[in-house]
């Protein structure tokens, strides 16, 4: 899933949505709302009604079940149409490693699991909570099992196209990135800090879809926002974040013409906290949508980067 929107997630919105047939609940029995949002946005009224209403995974599912039902029929129609174009195969399995050098990609499609799930999880886990005016209890944990259940869906089809196979590895990263939308939005005060992110360099068609060198534009990093600690969010150091990611090198076609090394390597660097910058004091939906997108997204030359 390499086509979710993360402007879906943490746009922050005050509307209260009821199941069908439901009175409208009573507005004004209000206290404080959970910050279940980011810093600076205006944060939803709350409902005590709501906190039993929307306490099991089955009612909070029910919130979202079009948005599940959309995504599932985005992911058959893709996979029936490239199983259909490629051809297809008797259900398999396929053993992929993990981020060896005998890898397809050196381990980035196995981070670009991961990340998908995590940010399919972010997006079912907003959308819950804006449906349910931040009263679902447990809307983290709800939206990385449906994450988890869809691409697992998607990896079945895997299994029945000659190019791939049904991998495990694929289903350790997504659960691997699903649990960190959990940690992140459990743990409180961590979703102000840490962020799971991709950037993608431009390369000379600017983006490639798929193949090697769809792989090759993408470093996945984690971001520490000195911005989410108390101490720095009035001073200049707001605006850095520490960085920690992974990148490979090597593997494509024209890398092995040239006899370039395959190298994976850790790395390390400080970045500019565009979305403080750009969006640190918006009040605007626009502008909480799109802060949102840069919790998900690093954008290309606003970090220095080092490894050995």
């Amino acid at each position: 899933m390499q086509n979710a929107d993360p402007s879906l997630v943490d746009q922050g919105d005050s509307d209260l949505t009821t199941d069908p047939g439901k009175a409208d609940l009573d507005r004004s029995d209000t206290a404080a709302a959970p910050a279940v949002y980011g810093p600076g946005e205006p944060q939803p009224q709350k409902y005590p009604e709501n906190a039993a209403r929307f306490r099991s995974f089955g009612s909070q599912f029910r919130t979202i079940r079009w948005e599940v039902a959309a995504a599932a029929t985005y992911m058959t129609v893709l996979n029936v149409e490239k199983i259909v174009k490629e051809g297809g195969k008797k259900f398999h399995f396929q053993n992929e490693g993990f981020f060896g050098k005998n890898t397809i990609n050196l381990g980035l499609d196995k981070l670009a699991h991961a990340y998908d799930t995590y940010l399919f999880a972010e997006i079912l886990r907003a959308r819950i909570d804006r449906k349910t005016a931040g009263e679902a209890r447990g809307s983290a944990v709800t939206a990385a099992l449906l994450a988890s259940g869809l691409m697992l869906y998607g990896e079945v089809y895997d299994g029945l196209k000659k190019s791939s196979g049904f991998s495990w590895q694929d289903v350790v990263m997504n659960t691997s990135g699903a649990a960190f939308s959990i940690i992140r939005n459990e743990v409180p005060g961590l979703k102000e800090k840490l962020d799971f992110r991709v950037l993608v360099t431009p390369n000379s068609d600017v983006y490639t879809f798929d193949g090697t060198r769809h792989f090759r534009q993408q470093r996945y990093l984690a971001a520490f926002k000195l911005a989410g600690v108390e101490k720095f969010k009035k001073t200049p150091l707001r605006l850095v974040e520490l960085h920690m990611g992974y990148m490979a090198s090597g593997f494509t076609a024209r890398e092995r013409e040239r006899s370039d090394p395959l190298k994976h390597r850790i790395f390390f660097g400080i970045g500019l906290n565009v979305g403080e910058l750009l969006f640190g004091s918006t009040s605007t939906r626009a502008g909480r949508a799109a802060r949102s997108v840069l919790n998900y997204v690093q954008v290309p030359y606003t970090a220095v980067h080092v490894h050995d």
